[in-house]
């Protein structure tokens, strides 16, 4: 009977821990959602694009015949605010291109340091991407974009909620199974939960290769996604299955976006694997999650 006892104290003390690790997870994956609606540009991710940059600012001096474009984007279904902080000594213009078809532009009148304004979407785009180009005299320093919706941006937030309640679902589960397990049950079950982490726990790591400095341990959006020899062959693959659903391909035998969108066939690879996440990357999940769970 005294044995029973201290048997439910462990149990009941490792599924409190267990417990509060996953609501402090969540209270961040809680913040996440609630900012869903709002996304700022980091210049930084552009500096291969050729952008200069200046403490972190979009920086273009006169007559340098600098045009450049930001990667594409996504943008949802509905009203999109773009803010703009800035420095000008003349009038500049930026144009936006929401789409192949759909194409507005902002000024930032010299003087002033932001400006809003605000877009409407038939249809959700992953083609959005601003452009920019060196003025006829002065200089123009973008400070910071920011961009603001009626509608949430992603919606990794909720993907991360369902997750974290499943795996701490397991998490009780296990605990409260554990002695029943043999001890080749017990084996493997701790061998998959070191493999599980240490599979996963670089995705969301930061770190600076420059000066190995750890900038955060746990980023469930900002982590960095590793570029390898493969990573963006097997994203495209992922976006081929994500656009074929939207051609209406079931199953999926061509995809779309290869070869400058001229499409080609998908026999290399079992795609049928990806369908799962490009339907969640279809429901508004981000790229860098979707490849994350992928």
């Amino acid at each position: 009977m005294i044995t029973f006892r201290i048997d439910v104290y462990k149990k009941a003390i490792l599924i409190f821990f267990v417990t509060l690790a996953i609501i402090s997870i969540m209270s961040c994956v809680v913040h996440n959602i609630r900012s869903a609606r709002q996304y700022e540009f980091d210049f930084t991710l552009f500096e291969r694009n050729g952008f200069l940059l200046q403490d972190g600012r979009l920086v273009f001096p006169s007559a340098d015949n600098t045009h450049l474009s930001t990667p594409r984007f996504c943008l949802r279904q509905g009203i999109s605010e773009f803010n703009f902080k800035y420095q000008s000594d003349t009038d500049y213009q930026v144009w936006i291109h929401l789409d192949n078809d759909v194409m507005g532009s902002i000024t930032l009148p010299a003087g002033q340091e932001q400006v809003s304004q605000m877009f409407t979407l038939e249809w959700p785009t992953d083609r959005a991407y601003m452009a920019f180009e060196a003025p006829d005299e002065g200089s123009v320093t973008i400070d910071s974009v920011t961009i603001t919706s009626n509608r949430m941006l992603y919606t990794d937030g909720i993907f991360q909620m369902i997750a974290l309640l499943l795996i701490y679902i397991l998490l009780v589960w296990i605990i409260l199974k554990f002695e029943t397990f043999s001890n080749k049950r017990r084996a493997e079950v701790i061998v998959i939960a070191i493999m599980i982490l240490m599979v996963n726990l670089p995705l969301y790591i930061n770190v600076d290769f420059d000066d190995g400095v750890l900038d955060s341990v746990y980023a469930p959006l900002a982590g960095m996604i590793r570029f390898g020899t493969d990573t963006g062959a097997q994203l495209m693959r992922l976006l081929g299955v994500m656009y074929g659903f939207l051609d209406g391909q079931f199953p999926v035998m061509l995809a779309p976006n290869y070869l400058r969108e001229n499409g080609e066939l998908q026999f290399l690879y079992p795609n049928i694997f990806l369908y799962p996440f490009a339907i969640l990357r279809l429901t508004g999940a981000s790229m860098p999650l979707v490849f994350r769970w992928f």
